[in-house]
Formats: structure tokens, sequence, C-alpha cells
């Protein structure tokens, strides 16, 4: 597709920022503005005093073809993430144990309690953000050749 945006690393640096808080982003095709919008959440107007938030979403109801939507990941892929980051860990206590939560119950609750209170939490973090900015680049790969 001629004319279409390329997402520079700033702008999948915000959308995967946003994606991981839960919120959908919407890029607009031409101008590569972004919009975060949480689908169905209660909106206060006293909140938007400039009325720019009102306004993008007007923008995005009025005209939602000239916008790429962005979802965070499924729980799938948020799993396999995890699973991806545990498996590129030394063989180790940590490893070990998350290797192990990951196969009860409630494995995203109990893997974040382990690695956020390890020495490996910012490893976490780092591993995270960039398996987020590279699902945003390939969803914008994939949605642009779809077009």
């Amino acid at each position: 597709m001629s004319g279409k945006i390329t997402l520079t690393e700033e702008m999948l640096k915000e959308i995967s920022e946003s994606l991981q808080t839960g919120t959908n982003c919407y890029l607009h095709k031409k101008t590569g503005k972004i919009i975060e919008h949480m689908e169905g959440a209660d909106f206060d107007p006293a909140w938007d005093k400039e009325g720019s938030y009102t306004q993008d979403v007007q923008d995005l109801e009025d005209s939602p073809d000239e916008y790429v939507m962005f979802s965070p990941m499924s729980s799938s892929q948020a799993y396999d993430v995890m699973e991806d980051f545990t498996n590129s860990l030394e063989i180790g206590t940590l490893k070990v144990e998350l290797l192990n939560v990951m196969n009860q119950k409630h494995p995203f609750q109990s893997f974040k309690r382990l690695v956020e209170n390890s020495d490996a939490r910012q490893n976490w973090f780092d591993f995270r953000n960039a398996a987020y900015v590279d699902y945003v680049r390939e969803e914008y790969e994939w949605k642009m050749e779809s077009e």
C-alpha cells in the first residue's frame, strides 16, 4: 500500500506501552496520530477539559477505516512471551520456579509475583517490552498487507 505510515521506534514503543496497560491503540494511517482508547470504559468529560480526547473518539467513530487498531496480546500470546523468557534463563532456582508456576492455576499472577521479586526483574521488563514492540510491528505489517 503506498502512502502508509512508517512506524518509528518511538511510535512502536508508545503503542506497545499502551497495549501493556490493556488499552487499545489506533494509528491514523495518513497522519500517524496515535489514539489510546479503552472500549466500553466509563469516561468523565470533566477530565477532557480541552475536548481533544472527545474529538479523537468522535474521529474514530466517524472514520474507523482511516485507523489501524492495535489490541493487547491474547492470553496465549502473553503466555508464550513468559515461556520464551523463562526458557532464555540459565538453569537455576528462578527458572525452575517459573517453569513450575507456569503449569499451575493462575500462571500469570504467580509468574509476575516471582519474577518481580527476583534479580531478573529488569530483564523481564526489557524482554516483555521488546516482545510487545515486535508484536506491534508484526500486527501493523500484517494489517497493512491485508488491505
